[in-house]
């Protein structure tokens, strides 16, 4: 997926910042990126964390995982009185009187984007995480016990593919779960068959995790 140019610029720059912060802590050390930034290029920069997240390199990935965990802190400061004011996140759209929340079970092997997208979910009243696998053979194992509403579901893992896991999955936790594939893979390529496969949907990893939020509440089981 392709960032907006000034989100990639901004992005590199924070990079750079990070890693000359790493420089200066000394090989092997351990280090945290301390650059400025304001919560909403943060914000923006989370909105675009799977497509992120999907194609970064290895100094890049742990980049990455420093800004998830700082975009989290900085969301968790916001509900709590300051020295100085910082804009609170728009509030997500609220589950109606009664409703229980989606319980949503997450299967990637990338650490960073299941990091992210618990961060997202733990942020939405709408929704609850009840488990992660890392990948297909753990999702089978793991998911039926976590009685999820959706699973969030890759293709390319080790062990056993998304692929393979879908009619295991589909078998296992019958029809009403909603198993909704989540892929950098072509969506033209790859749609039909992975819904032959058992799956209700499928979304790209470039898609903004405010509508990924959205269409994971509308498989809410009614």
């Amino acid at each position: 997926a392709t960032l907006p140019e000034e989100l990639a610029e901004a992005f590199g720059t924070r990079l750079r910042e990070w890693e000359a912060e790493a420089l200066a802590a000394g090989k092997g050390g351990d280090f945290v990126w301390v650059g400025t930034s304001n919560l909403d290029e943060m914000q923006r920069l989370l909105t675009f964390g799977p497509a992120i997240a999907a194609g970064s390199g290895e100094h890049t990935h742990e980049f990455h995982r420093a800004l998830m965990s700082a975009v989290a802190d900085a969301m968790a400061r916001t509900a709590a009185p300051a020295a100085h004011a910082v804009p609170a996140p728009p509030a997500p759209p609220a589950s109606a009187p009664g409703e229980r929340p989606v319980r949503v079970f997450l299967v990637d092997d990338t650490a960073d984007l299941r990091l992210l997208l618990r961060i997202a979910l733990d942020a939405d009243a709408r929704f609850e995480v009840v488990g992660e696998a890392v990948n297909g053979a753990d999702a089978v194992e793991r998911a039926p016990d976590a009685s999820p509403d959706v699973v969030l579901l890759d293709l390319m893992m080790p062990v056993m593919d998304g692929f393979t896991a879908l009619p295991l999955l589909r078998e296992a936790l019958g029809d009403a779960v909603r198993i909704v594939v989540f892929s950098a893979m072509d969506p033209h390529e790859q749609s039909a068959r992975t819904q032959e496969l058992g799956a209700d949907a499928f979304l790209s990893k470039s898609v903004g995790i405010r509508d990924l939020l959205d269409t994971l509440f509308s498989f809410r089981r009614q």
